[in-house]
């Protein structure tokens, strides 16, 4: 089985045939980009799809680190991250 990222490094894979109900608006749209890129409809949403899935495996990711980190006991307690916060938001007069 090859991975997102196998296949965005070149890899090669079957592709396959979705169906989808978007709105007529969205797909509109999409036409519009598709005739101004020079692409097809498919390959945006192709794109589109790779993009999502690779943000998706990211937030995952991330949210597994995070529970590994509580496990491990390494966390920040709230008033030391807003007064972090409010040290890189509040302009130094």
């Amino acid at each position: 089985m090859q991975t997102l990222s196998n296949i965005m490094e070149g890899g090669m894979s079957k592709s396959v045939t979705l169906a989808a109900r978007v709105d007529a608006d969205l797909d509109a749209e999409l036409s519009r980009i598709a005739t101004a890129s020079g692409r097809s409809k498919s390959w945006l949403v192709n794109e589109a799809l790779r993009s999502f899935v690779a943000n998706e495996q990211q937030f995952s990711a991330a949210v597994e680190e995070g529970k590994q980190a509580l496990r491990e006991g390494r966390t920040v307690d709230h008033a030391t991250v807003v007064a972090a916060f409010e040290r890189l938001v509040t302009p130094n007069l």
